[in-house]
């Protein structure tokens, strides 16, 4: 087996399957996946065929993931090299943000008027302690659309519960839908929460000095929601429960 740390995500070349990916995330969530001791169902590891891809995103170092994924290779006894060469030309994931029109981010120009479809989830994210939103789109007319909300976050325990929430909800919603261009199984119609680093220095600043998107070397996190057009109305739908279902876990936190 080979692998590889490639743009914050390790890569294992697995083609005779030694590893069970649902057994690698049990391990994963059970040491680094968990929020005053309770385990959140993170699903970082995925497979593609031969490889094997573990997600690096919000507050998990991507040496600390790597770290702990080599001991649960020891652990199973599985042999593993590291080879650099060998996945230089591999490259599984987009180099482009399709919403922002740039690499790893990029800034998205500041809009008085927050577009209704996403509005629910733009104010209660806001709600966090140490959550601040600064782009945000329902999603335009056109044969794949995308629905989404790009954040900061200034406090850790803000992220943690608010990811914590927010995934809580999506998992809650999502298990309602019937509708089964809604599945598991569907290229589109579906929600990605995803880590981001700007490294971009252009339109850092609006034109009356008022800092607008992520700055340069700044973290940030994206809600994103692609979907067929066609289905816009339930998507905005989907979206209202989502934050329904924030708002009785945010509840049911306060009083415990």
């Amino acid at each position: 087996m080979k692998i590889v740390l490639k743009n914050a995500t390790i890569i294992a070349f697995d083609p005779d399957h030694k590893i069970n990916e649902d057994e690698l995330n049990k391990y994963l969530i059970s040491l680094i996946d968990k929020i005053d001791g309770h385990s959140q169902l993170v699903e970082r590891a995925m497979r593609r065929n031969e490889y094997l891809i573990i997600n690096q995103y919000a507050n998990i170092n991507a040496n600390i993931l790597l770290d702990v994924f080599r001991k649960f290779l020891e652990q199973s006894k599985i042999e593993y090299v590291w080879d650099d060469k060998f996945f230089a030309d591999i490259n599984f994931f987009p180099n482009r943000d399709v919403s922002t029109g740039e690499i790893a981010g990029g800034i998205t120009p500041d809009t008085k008027q927050i577009e209704k479809g996403i509005e629910p989830l733009v104010e209660i994210l806001n709600e966090f302690e140490g959550i601040h939103t600064f782009g945000s789109c329902e999603g335009h007319d056109a044969d794949i659309s995308s629905a989404y909300v790009t954040y900061t976050a200034s406090s850790l325990d803000g992220l943690n519960h608010s990811t914590f929430i927010l995934k809580s909800a999506i998992k809650t919603v999502w298990e309602k839908i019937d509708n089964e261009n809604f599945s598991t199984t569907q290229i589109t119609n579906r929600i990605y929460l995803s880590f981001n680093t700007s490294l971009w220095r252009n339109s850092e600043y609006g034109s009356n000095g008022d800092v607008r998107g992520a700055k340069y070397g700044e973290n940030f996190y994206k809600f994103n929601f692609t979907y067929d057009y066609k289905f816009q109305k339930l998507v905005f739908n989907i979206i209202k429960d989502i934050v329904l279902e924030m708002k009785k876990y945010e509840t049911i936190s306060n009083r415990i």
